[in-house]
């Protein structure tokens, strides 16, 4: 685009943030629009692999996200009913919350000299980074949905992914000494149990004996 350009760029997140911190450091002049209130949480994997890094110092956020104090990630455990497998990782990936995450791009992007709008604009915008459509939207009982929340107690540097009933679990450290529990289910199966998370997970055995140790910091957020 190079210098004297104007964009405007719907959505703030990640996507929309590097979209406007990569414009600005190309010269454009920036509009990021978004109605939400900055930084929240999201209910989002909160895991980083080691490709980030190359693309955060492109952006300029490398050293911010290190001053983050990101959880460092060595395993990857894979949980299957009752039969588990370990691998190591070749480079330590990250763990790092959404909020904490989203926070350093709009705040680089902002001190780069990007216009922060909260309200829409009449004209369309160059650029749209506001999330994806699900194809199974109004698929009554088809649909799926996340679930996220932050727990305090012992870490551990692996990554686990526990599958059952058709549902994925993932957990991660992240800063500050949290762990990040988030999820992805089917409608039918967390109807039988009034969509209460906790009742859900409790059907996995392995993955409700992870938990157990941990005491929950945050109310688990949804969305479907």
């Amino acid at each position: 685009m190079g210098n004297g350009h104007s964009i405007s760029i719907l959505g703030g997140g990640p996507a929309g943030a590097s979209a406007a911190i990569a414009a600005r450091l190309d010269g454009c002049s920036v509009r990021l629009i978004d109605k939400s209130k900055f930084p929240h949480h999201k209910v989002c994997g909160e895991f980083f692999s080691p490709e980030i890094a190359p693309e955060l110092e492109k952006l300029g956020v490398w050293d911010a996200f290190i001053c983050a104090r990101p959880a460092r990630v060595h395993r990857m455990k894979l949980r299957f009913g009752k039969r588990e497998k370990i691998c190591h990782f070749p480079e330590h990936a990250w763990g790092l919350s959404r909020f904490a995450f989203d926070l350093l791009l709009r705040e680089h992007a902002l001190s780069l000299g990007a216009e922060l709008v909260r309200e829409s604009s009449e004209d369309s915008p160059d650029v749209i980074a506001a999330g994806r459509v699900s194809t199974n939207v109004n698929r009554a009982g088809c649909r799926l949905f996340g679930f996220k929340t932050h727990f305090e107690g012992p870490t551990d540097d692996a990554v686990e992914l526990f599958f059952f009933n058709g549902c994925y679990v993932g957990i991660n450290a992240v800063e500050g000494g949290r762990t990040n529990v988030c999820g992805l289910g089917p409608e039918d199966f967390l109807r039988r149990y009034h969509f209460d998370f906790d009742a859900a997970i409790r059907q996995c055995p392995a993955l409700a004996e992870r938990l157990e140790p941990l005491t929950r910091s945050m109310n688990w957020l949804s969305t479907g």
